[in-house]
């Protein structure tokens, strides 16, 4: 069975899966667009969770979109976390 702490370990701690699946140049710490739905306004982050020490996404304008980087893959995917994680 495929661990959440292996995954991390070889993805940069999830910072990889973020740059693989956003269409957009990021920087941890600065907002931009969310390219999964019509973003207004640049209010979209990935930063560096220092308590789960992972890379998470926060979107104020659309909370579907924030989480670690598996939840944002299932969003995409439209898979549940937990049921679905070895898919993911």
């Amino acid at each position: 069975m495929i661990q959440k702490e292996a995954v991390l370990a070889k993805t940069n701690n999830g910072y990889d899966v973020f740059r693989h699946y956003l269409s957009v140049d990021f920087r941890p710490g600065k907002n931009f667009r969310n390219p999964f739905y019509d973003d207004k306004r640049p209010s979209c982050n990935v930063y560096f969770d220092r308590k789960d020490r992972q890379f998470k996404i926060k979107d104020f304008g659309n909370e579907t979109y924030s989480g670690d980087c598996f939840a944002l893959v299932a969003t995409i995917k439209g898979l549940d976390v937990r049921q679905d994680f070895s898919q993911i």
